[in-house]
């Protein structure tokens, strides 16, 4: 892939009762991704009309940086636990400017 900036957004959607173990463990990961190389930003929303679901907004500079941030130990541990806590697999989407 072309080595541009790239902008992520990520779904995911807690089983209920679980809603703040899955708000727990973003927010954990939050700080350490922020200092991660090639990312420009790194944000987590959790929705005001329904708690169970959070949803990502990342920029990176690259889908290189992208792809090593998929490899951080935080985020490798999220993935396993999330058959546990999230009622689908993650949903990614990479988003093009209209503009």
């Amino acid at each position: 892939m072309e080595n541009k900036k790239v902008v992520v957004m990520a779904r995911l959607i807690a089983k209920p009762g679980v809603e703040d173990r899955v708000k727990y463990a973003i927010s954990a990961l939050i700080a350490p991704t922020r200092r991660e190389a090639g990312c420009i930003s790194y944000d987590f929303y959790q929705s005001s009309y329904d708690n169970r679901v959070f949803v990502s907004h990342e920029v990176w500079d690259s889908h290189e940086s992208f792809a090593q941030h998929l490899k951080a130990p935080y985020i490798v541990t999220l993935q396993e636990t999330g058959a546990d806590l999230l009622v689908q697999p993650l949903e990614v989407t990479f988003l093009e400017p209209l503009g």
